[in-house]
């Protein structure tokens, strides 16, 4: 699973397989693993041109963060999922100068052609992602 998430081209089919695994208790824990791997190749593939994979890695890492146990963790600086799910939301809107220092770095002073994510559906799960990490801090 690790070699398929690092390859240069992840076959079609490993967001799904993501997706599904991470609905079972075991399966997020297995992803979950403390070394990071898989949740910092996931967090990689959440900008991959192809919809069905970040379909299928957005939903991973929401049902991940089910596990509120791990919230600090994915937050903390080991992982640092909050860019991640954060920039596919983002646009290129300036924003006032304090406001941009609140932002985290690589949300700050993105270029022009920066675009929020189209699909309505992994919007959707970012925003939930997003909300479970707060609920569980």
């Amino acid at each position: 699973l690790l070699r398929a998430l690092s390859a240069a081209r992840p076959p079609e089919e490993l967001g799904a397989l993501l997706c599904n695994l991470s609905q079972a208790p075991e399966g997020r824990e297995t992803l979950l693993d403390r070394s990071g791997e898989a949740v910092r190749r996931m967090l990689a593939l959440v900008r991959r041109p192809e919809a069905e994979m970040r379909r299928g890695v957005v939903g991973a890492l929401r049902n991940c963060c089910f596990q509120h146990e791990h919230h600090e963790w994915l937050l903390g600086p080991e992982v640092d999922a909050l860019p991640s799910l954060l920039l596919p939301l983002a646009g290129p809107e300036e924003l006032p100068e304090h406001e941009m220092e609140q932002l985290p770095v690589e949300l700050q002073y993105l270029p022009a052609e920066q675009r929020r994510e189209e699909e309505p559906d992994i919007r959707r799960m970012l925003l939930e992602a997003l909300l479970l990490v707060r609920r569980g801090n």
